[in-house]
């Protein structure tokens, strides 16, 4: 059986979303009691992408626990990025969709 990917929620990022949307979208996930999901998302233009998205296609073709991808740190463009506050990642985030 070939690996796809499947649509199977709905993120919202919240870079994107003004102060009101942002508000709304938990005023009715909140009345309508929509349960939220603990998760990682990985967006398809981060370097990270492909060499997560290949583990899970090996582990789920290969019916394996955890598959073991190596790749190399160099290559691993954005590694500077991480733990930035929230401000810092919305403007990097402005960067980038200029």
């Amino acid at each position: 059986m070939a690996f796809t990917l499947e649509n199977r929620y709905v993120v919202f990022k919240l870079s994107k979303l003004s102060e009101a949307q942002h508000r709304a979208l938990v005023d009715v996930s909140r009345n309508e009691n929509i349960v939220t999901v603990d998760g990682l998302v990985i967006e398809k233009d981060w370097p990270e992408y492909e060499v997560v998205r290949d583990m899970i296609e090996h582990r789920v073709e290969h019916n394996e626990g955890v598959a073991e991808i190596k790749y190399e740190k160099e290559n691993w463009k954005y590694r500077d990025t991480f733990n930035r506050t929230h401000e810092q990642a919305e403007e990097l985030d402005r960067k980038r969709d200029e």
